[in-house]
């Protein structure tokens, strides 16, 4: 069993991975970008700023301005 901690952590992942896979239409560029310094997140890499609900919403705000073609 997960914490309650933890699931939402596995939630959060899932969250993001099914809005990151269908902005890149491919999961293998989606987890290059993933693991990529960004500039628009301030040199962060995407992936670390999973750890917190805050820097997930950053993560997908920045999946939205892909999709929408809103580059920073």
């Amino acid at each position: 069993m997960l914490s309650a901690a933890e699931s939402d952590r596995v939630r959060r992942v899932e969250r993001v991975w099914e809005l990151g896979t269908r902005v890149f239409a491919s999961e293998e560029k989606f987890a290059r970008w993933m693991r990529k310094e960004n500039r628009a997140l301030e040199d962060a890499r995407p992936i670390e700023l999973l750890e917190t609900e805050t820097g997930a919403h950053v993560v997908e705000d920045e999946l939205h301005r892909i999709d929408f073609g809103l580059f920073a």
